[in-house]
């Protein structure tokens, strides 16, 4: 009986080895082929060649991989005339190609049907152009100067070499940052320092003067009779307090500090010490060959008020962004910027003419796969001249025509904001703009406005996960062919 239990169970178990185990194989052969697929989608061993045409004006020419984005309002509805169809366009248009594998770096030939007057627009050919300015990060350094955040700005200079002030001292050969600390117990009525920059308090407010800028502070409660540390911190044109580490107060300064000449203090009877603090900078992050921001410090080329603003000019850019974040600088002159939020990328120039001026701005949107990815812009300005009847500004993103603007006769109002040329922050919207994150590769500028080009045939290569072409013009718009190789 048992002998006959073990010869059954036994023709089971070899039944069971002959038969295919479907579940055994599905668990194997499936990861298998979901990892075959991503190599093949992403590396393409075996190359990849495609042509795909858009029928303009036939049923789903706005659906599919290769479609026509038809949320502008200027390209038309669909029509039919002697048998051909086609869409009429008064204005820009984009043709988009959204891959389902990755197409980096592959060669991109796209081809146009239309009217004379409708055509691809393609970027400036930047081959031969000689900038009058390039700055990377080889040679940043030594042009701009990095400028942190006011709580950054606190550490730096708390954690800076010092000298002890015994009574009283004149500071030659002003640096552009310096900083002068007190220790002092809070009286009723105390003077801190006196000489060229005077600090006192009453019951109620701490005072700092300092030629025509004054900053005072209401004490808060339980603050006399104690001991107590202010930091008077000079840094570019701005004069700053901390009170015990904490940001105190801020003013704007006619000049900086190193163009006095000298600085006068002395100190109070009932003063405990005096620190003089000099300039001390953060070094520039270098981070693969790119300056690295890091949402906290910006940079910004001294003297510069007065320049980058006047006839036309050409801005080229390359940078990764990393945070999606409101109005981050890439790079401006507050009369003119050039910044990214979550949705869109921007030029924008203004005040025109006057004090009351308009804006003029031309925006590319974006969406979350753009962040943390390299990038390229040019940015025009082409006010009105001999050449040009008609003044106008647009913008370029990864080769892409993002839009033109015009603005007639109108110019950039040189005397709106006073801001020297800057990368990662602009003080606009009274400082509440956040600080960029994410590297700047390279920066470019010419005193002069490049020229689009147009053509019906367009060869270029591809360093995005889709494809976006811009069709500008008036006229019918009848097919959109597009060969990609890799």
């Amino acid at each position: 009986m048992g002998l006959s239990i073990l010869k059954n169970k036994g023709e089971k178990v070899f039944n069971w080895l002959k038969k295919p185990n479907y579940i055994l194989i599905i668990a194997w052969v499936l990861p298998i082929g979901i990892l075959l697929t991503i190599l093949y989608l992403n590396f393409l061993p075996f190359g990849y060649n495609k042509t795909l045409t858009i029928d303009v004006g036939t049923s789903g020419d706005d659906k599919g991989q290769f479609y026509l984005d038809t949320s502008r309002a200027d390209l038309g509805s669909r029509q039919e005339l002697d048998g051909k169809t086609f869409r009429y366009l008064d204005g820009l248009a984009y043709a988009v190609y959204k891959p389902k594998v990755v197409l980096n770096n592959a060669t991109i030939e796209a081809a146009l049907e239309a009217d004379e007057g409708v055509n691809f627009i393609l970027p400036p050919d930047l081959t031969d152009v000689k900038w009058d300015y390039e700055w990377d990060a080889n040679n940043i350094a030594e042009i701009f100067e990095i400028k942190t955040i006011e709580s950054d700005l606190f550490k730096r200079f708390s954690n800076a070499k010092y000298e002890e002030i015994a009574q009283e001292i004149t500071i030659e050969n002003l640096n552009k940052e310096l900083a002068i600390e007190v220790e002092w117990l809070a009286g009723e009525q105390s003077e801190i320092l006196s000489g060229d920059v005077n600090a006192f308090h009453n019951q109620k407010t701490l005072t700092v003067k300092y030629k025509d800028a004054q900053i005072d502070y209401k004490l808060p409660d339980f603050f006399l009779g104690k001991n107590h540390n202010i930091l008077i911190a000079f840094e570019g044109k701005n004069l700053h307090i901390f009170v015990d580490g904490i940001a105190a107060g801020k003013k704007s300064l006619k000049q900086e500090i190193n163009k006095e000449g000298s600085l006068k203090i002395s100190k109070a009877s009932n003063t405990d010490s005096i620190k003089l603090r000099k300039e001390i900078r953060p070094e520039i992050n270098i981070k693969d060959d790119c300056v690295y921001l890091d949402g906290k410090s910006r940079l910004v080329m001294p003297e510069t008020a007065d320049k980058f603003e006047e006839g036309s000019f050409t801005v080229y850019a390359k940078w990764t962004p990393e945070l999606a974040s409101s109005s981050q600088q890439i790079i401006g002159h507050f009369n003119w910027e050039i910044w990214q939020n979550e949705k869109s990328v921007s030029f924008q120039v203004g005040r025109m003419s006057t004090s009351t001026g308009k804006f003029y701005k031309v925006s590319y949107p974006i969406e979350e796969n753009f962040f943390n990815k390299e990038h390229d812009l040019i940015a025009i300005y082409n006010p009105i001249s001999i050449n040009n009847q008609n003044g106008y500004i647009e913008l370029f993103i990864d080769d892409v025509f993002a839009g033109r603007e015009y603005f007639a006769d109108e110019t950039i109002w040189k005397d709106y904001g006073k801001e020297d040329l800057s990368i990662g922050w602009t003080t606009h919207n009274y400082e509440r703009y956040p600080y960029f994150k994410g590297s700047i590769c390279a920066v470019k500028y010419a005193h002069k406005s490049l020229n689009q080009r147009e053509g019906k045939f367009w060869e270029f290569s591809n360093l995005n996960e889709f494809i976006k072409l811009p069709i500008r013009g008036s006229g019918s718009l009848r097919e959109v062919q597009l060969n990609v190789k890799k």
